[in-house]
């Protein structure tokens, strides 16, 4: 091994290392590569991280077929790969340039790759989606974007998601263009998606960006029993989603999905963070009645409306943090949603985070007996807190972009709460 204790790499000392494995010359300060590791073929592991004047790698090092781990952290000058990456076809670890993955031609050749954290479709020549195919040791997390690239159903069928055992986290991303508003473009979104179905193991998924009106058929299968993390983001045109039990899923999260109407079959058993924000229309139906404890400790919601559905509604009891964000009402916690309020009888923190709207903190806010953290972050329509007060446990109190008014009585209130908490500590 020849590590980074000088600042020189010695072209003569590296060509006894012939038969080594491993070499490291981080932080050497090196401009280029020396030409002669091209010739280390027995190397399994290279490090080049934090040389950061080097601007390109010298094509010898494609020669190094048995190349295992390739590491360029901190190489922020790197300006591009060797063309012949697609002859590393031992590398199985690849971090540090990963923004530079779309470049290698022929990608699906480095058939023992286990990390590819983002696969971008173009829009004319480059990678396509089928490339992914021959991919099949991917392990950890996948991010595809530009989905709207994709030509045909054939095309992402090829990419065989479902037979890539290792993968437990799975992106897919369309992002917004002109042509993917035309009907044919969301006929083939939908198509798209259906393809697309990933192997079992989930454990988490995010859809972003989709602009079909249906949900994948594979989503509503009972076959996703892992899935921990459910993310639905900006798909603006999905209508309804029905779902098995997912039993293990512990966050999801429905954000700016305009027309979607229902979420049929949630189960809360395991849920404990629920985040929906830009959701209208939106109806939460659970499926079988629940009659256990609820784990959900954590709802993030820009209408309090969704507290008066039946499945949030009856777990209210378990949240101990609540954030209230985008909120386009000048009253919350009024009238009917009182009783929201004061069934929130576990909740440590509340947060009102960009509620332009809003006109006052809740009247009944002082009930909150057990509320011990309030932020209130660009909230300008704000000018006083409530007549009654805060409530009396509060030990942390936060805020910034609001009313001057507002901000000076807070910042009274902090410097009562820090008296209260010094004396208590000496006494």
């Amino acid at each position: 091994m020849y590590t980074s204790n000088s600042l020189l790499v010695d072209c003569g000392i590296l060509e006894k290392l012939k038969k080594n494995r491993i070499l490291v010359v981080s932080f050497c300060a090196l401009e280029e590569l020396p030409d002669v590791i091209g010739k280390l073929i027995h190397l399994r592991y290279l490090d080049v991280s934090y040389n950061c004047n080097i601007r390109r790698l010298l094509e010898s090092l494609c020669d190094l077929c048995n190349l295992q781990t390739l590491l360029l952290y901190g190489c922020h000058n790197l300006e591009c790969l060797p063309h012949g990456m697609k002859k590393l076809i031992s590398l199985r670890k690849f971090d540090g340039a990963s923004k530079f993955i779309p470049e290698i031609t022929e990608v699906e050749k480095l058939a023992s790759l286990q990390n590819l954290r983002t696969f971008k479709v173009p829009k004319d020549s480059g990678h396509k989606l089928i490339e992914l195919n021959g991919l099949k040791q991917l392990r950890g997390g996948l991010h595809i974007t530009n989905l709207e690239n994709v030509e045909n159903t054939v095309e992402a069928s090829l990419a065989s998601l479902k037979s890539k055992e290792h993968l437990n986290r799975l992106e897919l991303e369309w992002t917004p263009s002109q042509e993917s508003d035309t009907g044919v473009s969301l006929h083939i979104s939908e198509k798209v998606l259906e393809e697309l179905q990933p192997y079992l193991n989930l454990c988490s998924m995010t859809i972003r960006g989709y602009n079909g009106a249906g949900a994948p058929n594979w989503l509503q299968e009972q076959v996703y029993s892992r899935l921990e993390f459910l993310c639905l983001e900006n798909c603006k045109r999905w209508k309804d989603l029905s779902v098995e039990p997912l039993i293990n899923l512990n966050y999801l999260t429905i954000n700016n999905c305009n027309e979607l109407r229902s979420v049929e079959g949630l189960g809360i058993k395991s849920l404990q963070v629920l985040t929906i924000i830009g959701c209208p229309k939106l109806l939460l139906s659970q499926g079988e009645a629940q009659t256990e404890k609820s784990s959900l400790r954590e709802l993030v919601i820009d209408d309090t409306a969704f507290m008066q559905q039946s499945l949030i509604k009856n777990f209210l009891s378990s949240v101990e943090q609540l954030t209230i964000s985008f909120s386009c009402k000048a009253v919350i916690f009024e009238g009917v949603d009182v009783e929201s309020l004061q069934s929130l009888t576990s909740l440590h923190s509340l947060c009102f985070s960009c509620c332009k709207n809003l006109q006052s903190l809740p009247t009944k806010l002082y009930t909150l007996t057990s509320l011990q953290s309030l932020q209130i972050y660009d909230c300008p329509q704000i000018q006083s807190l409530p007549q009654k007060g805060l409530p009396p446990c509060l030990t942390n109190l936060d805020f910034e972009g609001c009313n001057l008014a507002l901000e000076q009585q807070l910042g009274n209130h902090l410097v009562e709460i820090k008296k209260s908490s010094l004396t208590t500590l000496y006494t």
